[in-house]
């Protein structure tokens, strides 16, 4: 099914206003700056994104097993629309944060294997900024500057490995909320509208390069890393909000993802024998269907997840589907210091978007590891070791096959954001 939240966010008039609002589309749109430098995909464990758990919960078992806490958060809002006029001169702004923690369960009574367990909470901020009301005499009758969307998600993860394989599972909740005008009989007045949704995801990668060793007999070396993996989520799971019994419901954004990624690196060793990457490519694809359907009488009904998401045909080989938004991205890191990455995604409900992505990032870490390298101190080996603090900042370029756009408002959002860790 064709996902709904940018077209709406394109049509918005008074009498479909409360489709837009009610269908909490703000809760689609993918927090972490770094993910958006890459399309909205989330690579795996290693990307150590506490905002992971929005993607798939599947992850923060496995990010456990290398951080004890991490938080992610903007220092400014992002605006959403910085497009000459904007949609509708709103003024809108997105903002998140998010905090991961990692707990190590002990299995044995040495303490010889645990079980790594993640528990993460975001929070999702959408501003609407001012509506202005009209009549049908073109009256103004209310200006709307107190609107505005919450998304807050709580999830859990477990995660196990062997020496070629790890699988993660998760699950949690997200309460979907909205503060919005109501209008009856020309006048404005505000409405809360809340419901939780219930999240899950699986995640799966495998050591490509020990597999091959082991099955086939090669010897490829250690220095060489190559991980396939598989991820599959859904989110927003449960029944349609409404005000009261006499109002109209309004679907949850119910989402199924399928992602597949390869993430290949060349890797020395450091002093303390952790790998330090020298050079990383990560690629990665997402499909994700909105799973909802609505009848000619406008009566709403789920599809089963994955919906209309075929694995292989529309994730592994990228064929266009139009019922889906397709995601493709790719991220090259060098020494763990720099990151760049590029991406896009096509939506095409009603008004063709193509949307092409581009961002970089900055690690502390790396920039400790290469001094640590030189001059060995013990204090700053425990910095490199452990503290990591990173920017990202991302930009989207967007075009519409609308002859009503020369220039998309949304062109040229920009997404900026920190994390914090602290790591094993």
């Amino acid at each position: 099914m064709r996902t709904t939240f940018l077209a709406l966010t394109l049509a918005l008039t008074t009498s479909a206003f409360a489709d837009y609002a009610s269908n909490y589309w703000f809760a689609l749109l993918p927090p972490s700056p770094a993910a958006n430098g890459r399309a909205g995909i989330f690579l795996g464990p290693e990307d150590a994104d506490p905002f992971a758990a929005w993607a798939n919960p599947g992850l923060l078992g496995l990010m456990a097993q290398t951080q004890n806490v991490s938080a992610g958060f903007y220092p400014n809002r992002t605006k959403w629309s910085p497009g000459e006029g904007g949609y509708w001169n709103l003024n809108q702004t997105f903002s998140a944060r998010a905090v991961f923690a990692g707990l190590p369960i002990s299995t044995t009574s040495v303490h010889e294997k645990w079980l790594p367990i993640g528990i993460s909470y975001t929070e999702q901020r959408f501003d609407e900024g001012e509506y202005h009301f009209y009549n049908a005499e073109g009256m103004e009758f209310g200006t709307a500057s107190d609107w505005y969307d919450v998304a807050r998600g709580l999830h859990v993860g477990l995660a196990t490995q062997n020496s070629l394989w790890r699988f993660g599972a998760g699950a949690g909740g997200t309460q979907l909320y909205s503060h919005l005008p109501w209008i009856e009989a020309n006048e404005l007045t505000y409405k809360d509208l809340s419901s939780i949704g219930i999240d899950a995801g699986l995640w799966l990668d495998n050591n490509a390069v020990a597999s091959a060793n082991r099955l086939f007999k090669f010897s490829i070396p250690r220095s060489i890393s190559l991980r396939p993996s598989l991820g599959f989520s859904f989110a927003n799971a449960g029944p349609s909000a409404r005000f009261d019994s006499d109002s109209p419901q309004f679907p949850l954004p119910r989402m199924a993802r399928v992602s597949m990624g390869l993430s290949a690196a060349y890797e020395l060793e450091r002093p303390d024998g952790k790998p330090l990457k020298f050079v990383s490519v990560d690629f990665a694809a997402t499909s994700e269907d909105d799973l909802v359907k609505f009848d000619d009488e406008g009566d709403v009904s789920y599809q089963f997840p994955p919906g209309d998401i075929n694995p292989l045909r529309d994730v592994l080989f990228g064929k266009r589907n139009d019922e889906l938004v397709q995601r493709h991205g790719f991220e090259i890191g060098f020494l763990e210091i720099l990151t760049y990455s590029r991406g896009s995604f096509i939506n095409d409900y009603q008004r063709a978007l193509t949307v092409k992505t581009e961002g970089w990032g900055a690690s502390l870490r790396g920039v400790l590891n290469m001094v640590n390298l030189a001059s060995h101190h013990k204090s700053l080996d425990w910095l490199a070791r452990h503290v990591d603090l990173r920017y990202y900042q991302s930009e989207e370029s967007v075009h519409s096959s609308s002859a009503a756009w020369d220039t998309h408002p949304r062109d040229g959002t920009t997404y900026k954001g920190f994390v914090l860790s602290y790591l094993r």
